[in-house]
């Protein structure tokens, strides 16, 4: 049974925050905050609930009368459109942009070529496509999707929340305008505005986890760490591939200061393995975070060699100097 949400949302009546679960882990393996200052690099919004393209999802939704100027259907179209689905997003730009100089009116087209500019990183160029989208097919759910898409990558919280609540306004259950509203307004530090939208999503989609996975990271926030748990292992129950090895680093931290190390290390090993040959996590910071939180689960509970390995290998990760910094004091030195 899915935990309870009203009893996480009447815990959360507290505002004392964590000082932060990570600063945590360093403070225990060495004795001082050894992480370096990080920018917040927040991902881009999914662009749909079923994780295809954008422009494939709502179009069907559009009366016939709706898209006026469509371009025709054929090899030059149909070559843009596929150099768009293999995510060849330089050249899609051009072949979009041909495609248009003959049906400046398709909506559609128009679309795929927002995205492929956000994707080059012409973030302007790809407003005002996404503009003249919405202009074309003002209440169709794709062009507002891609219009938030494109001000979420520009970094324009205020501008994509007002795009996702217009998505409501008029798809009132729309998952994927719910789940990215709550990013938007966590951005702008409107937890209580989050709460409320993970809240109604949590009920609207009760076999979806993305809900339970947000009110596990609000409930460790204010320092309620029993509910947390539960939310993190109802979602590793249920299987869910796409939680990926980052719930189960949540899941370690958590066990790991609450000092029940072996349980930590238990969790943690598995997930090390599984980010560590995730394609998404280029940098292998994810990797990263997860052995340094593993060697530290170690240390606490007595294995002084596994946490020195565990470290040794960090040292060419992205977290080399809190490796090194934290193998130089005891009981590493």
């Amino acid at each position: 049974m899915a935990p309870n949400v009203a009893h996480v949302f009447r815990r959360l009546g507290s505002r004392e925050i964590l000082a932060g679960l990570l600063v945590a882990v360093n403070l225990l393996i060495c004795g001082v905050l050894l992480s370096r200052p990080r920018a917040a690099a927040p991902i881009l919004p999914i662009q749909s609930a079923t994780q295809q393209p954008v422009s494939d999802v709502s179009f069907k939704e559009l009366p016939a009368g709706e898209r006026p100027g469509a371009s025709p259907d054929d090899a030059q179209t149909r070559a843009a459109i596929e150099c768009y689905r293999r995510r060849d997003y330089a050249n899609a730009v051009e072949a979009l942009r041909a495609c248009l100089r003959r049906a400046p009116g398709d909506a559609r087209i128009r679309d795929m070529l927002a995205v492929s500019l956000t994707r080059v990183g012409d973030r302007d160029q790809a407003e005002v496509e996404a503009r003249e989208g919405v202009r074309l097919a003002p209440d169709a759910l794709t062009p507002l999707n891609t219009l938030a898409f494109v001000l979420f990558a520009k970094r324009d919280y205020s501008g994509a929340e007002a795009v996702y609540r217009q998505i409501l306004a008029l798809y009132s259950k729309e998952y994927t305008a719910l789940k990215n509203l709550t990013n938007v307004l966590e951005l702008q530090g409107d937890r209580a505005g989050a709460e409320r939208v993970i809240t109604r999503m949590a009920y609207l989609y009760p076999e979806e986890t993305y809900g339970y996975y947000v009110l596990g990271k609000f409930n460790i926030e204010c320092d309620d760490a029993g509910s947390a748990e539960e939310y993190y292992r109802f979602i590793r129950e249920r299987g869910v591939s796409s939680a990926g090895p980052e719930l189960d680093y949540r899941l370690g931290s958590l066990l790991l200061a609450q000092g029940r190390y072996q349980e930590a290390v238990d969790t943690l090993q598995p997930a090390l393995k599984l980010a560590s040959g995730r394609k998404e996590d280029t940098s292998g910071y994810l990797a990263a975070k997860i052995r340094y939180t593993l060697a530290v689960a170690l240390q606490k509970k007595g294995d002084i060699p596994g946490a020195r390995t565990q470290l040794t290998a960090m040292l060419s990760t992205p977290l080399a100097y809190e490796a090194r910094q934290a193998l130089a004091r005891s009981p590493f030195r």
